[in-house]
């Protein structure tokens, strides 16, 4: 839905109960009186209310959300006419939902709680009590909204393992000195990651074949650096390609000359078109960012004999002096041309970001040796959460999916709400 005055159709469309939609739209759109409108016509058409579900993310989001669909079947209860296109819309469905209600005789309007909308933790609150055998908790545990302590305690737990004599002793020796042996610096750096290890834990939990592993980062970090090199591509106006090529020439060809040239604009002496969107050409497109931005990653608006550019002074003769100052004039407007893309700026500056696509012998050996490291602080955690009684939402959600198990082998919970739940928001 790009265009908010003219997304009727495709609002239409994703009222479709016999498709599935992704809505991506801006603040202020009408996202939510979309999902509300989507849940009103799942209504119309089940059995029982509680084969609807809508997730939020907080339980304030829930909260209004179940408010704004009582307030549809309400105001359809009682009559009410809307003003605008799209509350009569919102209107019409509830007055269909209404019409199921009865049929059914839900009694919906009287009773808001079968409205199924619930936020994320919620729902996995609820599935590791049904199933607390495979969830592996047994007795349920408390959530915790704020769990830093607790990471905190399973890091410091983590390093006193440095003296035990392990083998993830020596991880955890490589590190420290990795971090000039300061200790608290590493348990804060475990601290924050026990926090996000719902993002890496899954990638690190077996000890497969170490250049196996290696070649599936190593594989990552080139789709990374690909991916990013083919949006800049992309984002070049084809226009003026041939003008930036023409620039970098010039400007590699004075600094050819020069016998300290840090810049690496200098490799861009034979550039005739964008540089390809390989790995291998990351570091063309480097000295190319390099040529066009600031250190900061914003567009140059001068450039100086250091970026190959010599001040019309320095001609020797008139022409030279002309052709000096032609060139300057030449990069400041292209660069004026290079304001327009939106994209273009911000994808350019990210090349300077991307990191290298193989690791040193020396960077893997930290690698890792982080990796055993995490993989203790996660089983320290765990320790932590069984002393404490409490877990974080990461663990909860974890916990949930253990229990349903997988795509080849559901379990009887998973078929039963599977079973029970038909539409999903």
């Amino acid at each position: 839905m790009t265009d908010a005055h003219d997304d009727s159709q495709q609002r239409e469309q994703a009222l479709d109960p016999a498709q599935s939609f992704l809505v991506q739209a801006p603040a202020g759109s009408g996202k939510t009186e979309l999902l509300v409108q989507r849940f009103l016509r799942l209504l119309s058409r089940v059995d029982s209310p509680e084969e609807v579900v809508a997730l939020t993310f907080t339980r304030k989001a829930a909260t209004q959300m179940r408010q704004r669909i009582s307030l549809a079947l309400n105001a359809a209860r009682n009559g009410e006419n809307p003003e605008t296109a799209h509350g009569r819309k919102t209107a019409a469905l509830a007055q269909a939902a209404l019409a199921r209600d009865a049929q059914y005789q839900w009694n919906i309007c009287d009773n808001p709680s079968r409205l199924r909308v619930q936020t994320l933790d919620s729902l996995c609150a609820s599935i590791t009590r049904q199933m607390p055998l495979l969830s592996a908790f047994g007795t349920q545990p408390g959530i915790t909204d704020d769990a830093n302590a607790l990471y905190a305690q399973a890091a410091r737990a983590t390093l006193q393992e440095l003296e035990r004599g392990h083998h993830w002793s020596q991880a955890i020796g490589q590190l420290l000195a990795h971090l000039n042996n300061n200790l608290e610096r590493l348990a804060q750096l475990l601290t924050q990651m026990l926090a996000n290890r719902d993002q890496w834990l899954r990638f690190i939990a077996s000890r497969d074949d170490p250049r196996r592993a290696r070649e599936n980062l190593e594989n990552a970090l080139r789709f990374i650096v690909e991916s990013a090199l083919r949006d800049v591509n992309d984002a070049f106006p084809p226009s003026e390609i041939e003008e930036v090529c023409a620039l970098a020439r010039y400007a590699a060809g004075h600094l050819a000359t020069q016998d300290d040239v840090p810049s690496g604009i200098a490799r861009l002496g034979n550039i005739e078109s964008l540089p390809a969107t390989r790995a291998e050409a990351l570091d063309d497109w480097r000295a190319l960012q390099t040529f066009l931005q600031t250190g900061e990653g914003q567009w140059r608006k001068r450039v100086t004999v250091k970026e190959g550019f010599p001040a019309k002074s320095a001609g020797e003769s008139a022409a030279q002096k002309e052709l000096f100052q032609d060139m300057k004039t030449r990069f400041s407007e292209l660069m004026a041309r290079l304001q327009d893309p939106p994209m273009l700026r911000a994808q350019l500056a990210n090349v300077a970001q991307l990191p290298p696509v193989q690791y040193g012998a020396e960077q893997w050996q930290i690698l890792a040796a982080l990796f055993e490291l995490l993989r203790l602080a996660a089983a320290s955690l765990q320790l932590v959460f069984s002393e404490r009684g409490q877990v974080d939402f990461i663990e909860m959600a974890a916990r949930a999916s253990q229990a349903l198990g997988d795509t080849e082998h559901p379990s009887d919970l998973a078929l039963a709400m599977d079973y029970r739940i038909k539409h999903l928001l």
